[in-house]
């Protein structure tokens, strides 16, 4: 797990592959982000309950099967950008449901700047 000393985190990456989350972990942390990164909900929670974290980038793949049952139970309510490689199609039937919980939902590939963009209104709105 890939964190800082410090007590907050900006993003936490969600993400079960690993490639992945660190390849969106290096982007965000050359963007200024304290990034935290998880591949498991149980490692996310573990993170959350010692830090504080601002916002997290959540894969699909952990709330493919069941979009109206939420994987993570953090009492300060992070601001969650939900991130999918299945389509505009479910990504709009996952914001149907749960569109509640979340602060965006974007399809992949996600370019770069746009990450950025995002985290920073999603870390900017929990300041």
């Amino acid at each position: 797990m890939r964190t800082h000393d410090r007590t907050d985190v900006d993003v936490l990456v969600l993400d079960d592959e690993p490639s992945v989350a660190s390849s969106w972990a290096d982007i965000l942390e050359l963007a200024g982000f304290k990034v935290g990164v998880a591949g498991s909900v149980d490692e996310a929670q573990d993170l959350a309950a010692r830090r504080t974290v601002h916002s997290i980038i959540l894969d699909h793949s952990l709330v493919v099967d069941e979009p109206s049952v939420w994987p993570l139970d953090i009492a300060h309510r992070p601001a969650v950008i939900l991130v999918s490689g299945l389509g505009r199609d479910w990504l709009q039937q996952t914001q149907a449901q749960c569109g509640h919980r979340l602060f965006a939902a974007l399809t992949k590939p996600v370019p770069p700047d746009h990450l950025i963009d995002v985290v920073r209104a999603a870390v900017a709105q929990g300041d």
